[in-house]
């Protein structure tokens, strides 16, 4: 049996977040896809990791959300 949505983005979350300038995986339902948010894309090492995302989330898409890791209000 393979693994639910829920299953895989935690699976990859305990994986691969805080590498590479991933800093949080979340899921679009309706979409049937895993959301990987970074704060680059551009890189080298962020390729080489999202194929290896891509590989390991089986049938379920991966969408990559650029934007700036969240920071703590003072």
């Amino acid at each position: 049996m393979s693994d639910s949505l829920e299953e895989t983005k935690e699976r990859l979350k305990g994986r691969f977040l805080g590498r590479a300038g991933v800093h949080g995986l979340g899921i679009r339902h309706a979409e049937n896809a895993i959301c990987v948010y970074a704060d680059m894309e551009e890189t080298p090492e962020f390729q080489a990791l999202l194929a290896e995302i891509e590989k390991e989330s089986g049938s379920f898409r991966i969408l990559v959300i650029r934007e700036a890791r969240p920071r703590a209000g003072r």
